[in-house]
C-alpha cells in the first residue's frame, strides 16, 4: 500500500515526498579502471619501486577508502533511480541513504589520512568549503545526537533531490561528485606511483 506524502515525510523521513529526481550521478564509469588500483600498487611496490611500509599503509588506506566511497555512491545512485521509478521506495531510500553516509565516511577518512601524512589542512573551520561540509555530514551521520534533533526531523541526515543534508550543512550531490573523481584520480596516482618514482 503506498503511503500519503504526509505518511512518508512525518513517519518515514523528512521530505522523503520531495525526492522525486535525484540529481546524482554515478561517476565510476568514468574512472580510470578502480578495479585495477590495488593489483597495480601491489605489482608496481613489488616490482618497480617499493614503497615504505608507512608508504604501503598510506597507499592501502587511500586506495582501499577511495574504492568503496566509489561503488557506495554508484549503488546510491541506483537506488535513489529505483526509489523514483516507485520500486520498494523506502528500502531503496534507506539503502540509498545508508550507501551515501558510507560514501562521505570512505571519502574523509581517505583525506583525512592524507592530511595526516602530509601535515596539511583540508579546510580551516566553519570555511563553508566542499570539504568542511562534507566533514560536517560525516560527523553529524557518524556521532548523531537523536534527542537533539530538530524538531520534525527523524533522521540527522536526510537526502533531497539537490544533495545530501544535515542541520548544520548541505552537499549537492554535483559536489560530492567532484570530490569522488578527485579521490580517484589521487587512488590511480598513487597505484602508478612506483612507475613514475
Amino acid at each position: 500500500m503506498p503511503l500519503s506524502n504526509y505518511s512518508l515525510d512525518n513517519f518515514v523521513a523528512q521530505q522523503m515526498s520531495l525526492l522525486t529526481a535525484p540529481r546524482a550521478r554515478s561517476v565510476k564509469a568514468e574512472l580510470p579502471s578502480p578495479s585495477t588500483w590495488l593489483s597495480e600498487l601491489i605489482l608496481n611496490s613489488i616490482f618497480v619501486r617499493p614503497l615504505s611500509i608507512q608508504g604501503r599503509r598510506l597507499a592501502f588506506a587511500w586506495i582501499r577508502r577511495a574504492i568503496s566511497a566509489v561503488d557506495s555512491y554508484d549503488e546510491a545512485c541506483i537506488s535513489l533511480q529505483l526509489l523514483v521509478s516507485h520500486k520498494d521506495s523506502i528500502e531503496n531510500f534507506f539503502r540509498a541513504l545508508d550507501k551515501i553516509e558510507h560514501a562521505l565516511a570512505m571519502t574523509y577518512q581517505a583525506n583525512d589520512f592524507g592530511r595526516k601524512a602530509l601535515s596539511y589542512p583540508l579546510f580551516a573551520p566553519r570555511d563553508g568549503s566542499v570539504l568542511q561540509r562534507l566533514n560536517e555530514l560525516y560527523n553529524i551521520s557518524r556521532h548523531a545526537d537523536l534527542e537533539r534533533l530538530t524538531d520534525g526531523h527523524i533522521h540527522p541526515v536526510w537526502l533531497t533531490n539537490e544533495g545530501v543534508h544535515c542541520a548544520t550543512a548541505s552537499l549537492e550531490y554535483s559536489e560530492f561528485e567532484n570530490v569522488l573523481r578527485e579521490l580517484a584520480s589521487i587512488a590511480s596516482q598513487i597505484a602508478r606511483l612506483a612507475e613514475t618514482a
